[in-house]
């Protein structure tokens, strides 16, 4: 992907640059604004990309902070609560 934009602003930029002196192309290739657009679109997604990526990240301790202390397990038509690290998950398949 950054070797195509490269290609795009380079390309566009070479181009303004023969027009500009009219070497080989004539003065209707004048894409300066292009090449400065596409810079400007490619930092601006890699900016939004890096803070959204910034906001995912959560870090390991709070994750744990979000387990449940207890759990409530169904023994004999009785609901007893028991620490969560001595339950085990049950897959039910019906």
């Amino acid at each position: 992907m950054d070797v195509m934009y490269a290609m795009g602003i380079g390309v566009a930029y070479g181009a303004s640059v023969l027009g500009t002196f009219s070497i080989v192309l004539t003065e209707d290739f004048m894409f300066y604004e292009t090449a400065l657009m596409l810079a400007a679109f490619l930092m601006l997604g890699r900016y939004l990309e890096a803070r959204a990526k910034g906001r995912t990240r959560m870090p390991s301790g709070s994750w744990l902070a979000l387990a449940p202390k207890t759990a409530t397990i169904v023994r004999e038509d009785r609901e007893v609560e028991v620490p969560s690290r001595t339950s085990r998950p049950v897959m039910w398949w019906w």
